[in-house]
């Protein structure tokens, strides 16, 4: 999976199946600990669905895409997802969060360990991360 910076308000993913089996009914889960998307941020992102939301405001806690059960993924090839637009993404207000977001990739029959990673935000002192500090599984 490739992860784009936030200072895009954007996340491309690309699912790669590097087996030499095709994936069936492929679905990826986005999910954000301390974080969520204003609701009204979500608009932009055709293709991903919410899927949880706080109780109390509404906002996007976590979104889906889902390949359908006629979608497949074959061998040795990849996948480009829609964009996931990142707007109105915001941290939990509170004493020491540490916002992280959790991406989940599931196929017919197979469920993929999650990747979990810090989510850095415009300002904090750590919003300059660099591709090469990521964690090899989401490169």
């Amino acid at each position: 999976m490739y992860y784009g910076t936030l200072d895009e308000k954007k996340v491309r993913i690309i699912v790669e199946n590097t087996s030499s089996y095709a994936v069936r009914t492929p679905a990826v889960i986005v999910k954000f600990t301390d974080a969520a998307i204003l609701a009204q941020g979500h608009d932009r992102s055709p293709g991903w669905t919410p899927v949880e939301r706080d109780a109390e405001s509404g906002a996007i806690c976590a979104l889906q895409w889902d390949g359908g059960p006629n979608y497949a993924i074959h061998g040795q090839s990849h996948r480009h997802l829609p964009d996931l637009y990142l707007k109105g993404l915001s941290p939990a207000v509170g004493l020491d969060v540490s916002p992280k977001v959790t991406i989940r990739l599931l196929a017919g029959g197979y469920n993929r360990p999650s990747v979990t990673g810090p989510l850095k935000f415009a300002g904090s002192p750590e919003s300059g991360r660099h591709a090469e500090e990521l964690p090899p599984e989401w490169l």
